[in-house]
């Protein structure tokens, strides 16, 4: 059988010796898995009478094959995907990864624009 490269054998003679816990802490116990009293009051269970949002705007964000100007981003799964949409701008985070786009009003023409990324998220600081 080989393992990363290293060779292991066993002879046809060995002894086997039946494996031993070592000692250590006990299991953990299950996670409690009840429903708060009073959760079916506010557990919405159908769809709601209003109609749906309508969609105003489309476009590829950050992702797989996504070009921006900082390059081209390369993405792993799964994805844990944020976003933040602003008067002018809208900002995408997936995992570690970020972009900034346009969003269509006083300043841009158009929604959907790369102006910024992919980057790291840590190109960004907060300041106060």
């Amino acid at each position: 059988m080989s393992l990363r490269g290293i060779t292991l054998a066993i002879a046809a003679s060995a002894t086997l010796i039946p494996f031993q816990q070592a000692p250590g802490p006990p299991p953990a116990a299950p996670p409690d898995m009840t429903v708060p009293e009073g959760a079916a009051v506010v557990e919405q269970t159908s769809p709601g009478t209003r109609e749906s949002a309508q969609l105003v705007a489309s476009f590829d964000g950050l992702g797989e094959g996504f070009e921006g100007p900082q390059g081209t981003a390369a993405l792993r799964n799964p994805s844990d995907n944020s976003i933040a949409v602003g008067p002018n701008h809208i900002v995408q985070t997936v995992n570690a990864r970020m972009a900034i786009f346009t969003r269509q009003g006083q300043t841009f023409d158009g929604t959907g624009r790369p102006l910024y990324g992919p980057v790291n998220t840590n190109n960004v600081r907060a300041t106060m």
